[in-house]
């Protein structure tokens, strides 16, 4: 699966970019600067370019109690820390279900 990525660099910025453009997916990092990924997905919901977007988190919180929080906030999966970059788009993929 291919995939057309827009960096970005703090919170504001991916607010700001989904507020022009449209994506399939969002992917946050739970901590980020200005403004953590929970807070820019909640205001994420507020822009109606980006309301439907899914979103995913990509965290080194792995407690259950942080998942269950991420997922009872509407978050559509989460991709734990640490990662493999050769095959975080497969594994964004299979948390979103677009995979058998």
């Amino acid at each position: 699966m291919g995939w057309d990525v827009v960096p970005v660099s703090s919170g504001l910025e991916a607010l700001e970019q989904a507020s022009s453009s449209e994506f399939g997916v969002i992917l946050l990092d739970v901590m980020m600067p200005e403004m953590d990924g929970p807070t820019t997905f909640e205001k994420l919901r507020e822009i109606p370019e980006a309301s439907g977007t899914p979103v995913l988190l990509l965290t080194a919180k792995t407690q259950q109690s942080d998942l269950d929080a991420y997922e009872a906030a509407g978050v559509n999966g989460t991709i734990q820390k640490p990662f493999d970059p050769m095959t975080l788009g497969n594994q964004m993929a299979q948390a979103l279900g677009w995979t058998e």
